[in-house]
């Protein structure tokens, strides 16, 4: 189960687990901000590459990709559905069905967002919670030349945080379903309270530990 968590580390021994971590971090960020600046076809075929990369060469499942690439799913149809309600205002003289053809600028938000959300998670997935905060540590020591790393320190709990949050909701997902909880407004009001409280807990409990190694 633990693979198949949003942004979850994938044991492999590819070029890209054998990176420098300091290295991938940069990469990633470059190329997460700059697939908001990419046009749409372009966005799109390199996104389907890099899936493609992901599923062939990384061996990463197909559900290991739609489990990253879901929150940009979601906002894709949610763009969708304002482009196609957009052209049935009633300035908009549309009829159907090209009503139903969304417009370029939403197509553009969805490809870019897919396509920085998979770049995410290519790195996320070739890259351990001690990689990560190796790495963050050796940006920010080679820039402040010191050896204490606070900053770096924040950033790879924050990050680490996010595919944990992922693992606890279905762990607490899995429990509310064996003890025949439905599906509903009171499944996501309960659960995510005790999400809320274990995820305080855990952040409070690695936040001394960082805290007592400094």
């Amino acid at each position: 189960m633990r693979n198949q968590s949003f942004f979850h580390y994938i044991p492999g021994k590819t070029f890209l687990h054998k990176m420098q971590p300091w290295i991938k971090i940069i990469l990633m960020l470059t190329l997460a901000i700059a697939a908001f600046y990419c046009p749409l076809v372009p966005a799109l075929c390199i996104f389907f590459t890099l899936a493609t990369f992901s599923l062939t060469y990384l061996r990463f499942s197909p559900r290991n990709l739609l489990s990253d690439i879901r929150p940009a799913l979601i906002y894709f149809f949610l763009l969708y559905m304002a482009s196609t309600f957009s052209n049935i205002t009633p300035g908009e003289k549309i009829c159907f069905p090209e009503m139903l053809v969304p417009k370029k600028y939403y197509m553009e938000l969805g490809a870019r967002l897919l396509l920085s959300m998979e770049t995410t998670s290519i790195f996320f997935r070739t890259t351990t919670q001690i990689q990560l905060n190796h790495g963050f540590r050796q940006i920010e020591s080679a820039l402040t030349r010191r050896k204490k790393t606070p900053v770096a320190d924040l950033l790879s709990l924050t990050l680490n945080f996010v595919p944990r949050l992922s693992e606890l909701w279905q762990k607490i997902s899995l429990a509310w379903e064996s003890r025949g909880g439905k599906n509903g407004p009171r499944k996501i009001k309960t659960l995510t309270t005790i999400l809320f409280r274990t995820g305080m807990d855990e952040s409070y409990k690695k936040s001394q530990a960082i805290k007592n190694r400094m």
